[in-house]
Order: structure tokens, then sequence, then C-alpha cells
């Protein structure tokens, strides 16, 4: 498992700034983002696995990611990852 601190700049790396860092402020809190870092470490610890939202990462896309920090395709767990579109047409 990766430490803390590892943790806190794989986020910072795929969070968009004005979701994280830029947070930090009287508004949301001065340590927001150390907030989001400690409770996405928390869930690694106890699920295995977390998630950034697609509203949330610098991409666009969710990220899924296991204690490693691997990127991961689906939830561990799920058989098959589906698009929208997918899953619409398979219904």
């Amino acid at each position: 498992m990766v430490t803390p601190e590892q943790h806190y700049e794989f986020l910072k790396q795929h969070y968009r700034a004005s979701r994280f860092e830029e947070r930090n402020n009287s508004s949301w809190g001065t340590a927001y983002s150390q907030h989001i870092a400690d409770y996405r470490y928390e869930e690694l610890q106890t699920v295995g696995y977390s998630l950034i939202s697609s509203h949330e990462s610098a991409t666009g896309d969710a990220i899924i990611y296991d204690a490693e920090l691997n990127k991961l395709d689906t939830i561990p767990g799920e058989k098959k990852s589906y698009t929208t579109q997918e899953h619409i047409s398979n219904d």
C-alpha cells in the first residue's frame, strides 16, 4: 500500500485543481484537499480501491484506482464496465 503522501500526490495529479487544492480556502476549509485525500485513503484501506469521478477528474474521465495507485478498467468485482450507450442497447 502506498503512503498517505504518495496518495495525496496522485490525487493532486489527477483531480481538477478547482476541485482539489484550489478549494483550500475559508469557504471550503483551509485543509479541504487533505480531507478529501484522508477520506479516499481510508477507503483504499477498507475497500481496496477508490475513484475520482468524471466531474472531479482533470481529464473528465472517471478514474478507478487500487491501493497501489494502479488505474483499473472496472470496479473490482464487476464483470464488465458499460458505457451508457452500451448499457441501453444491451437491456
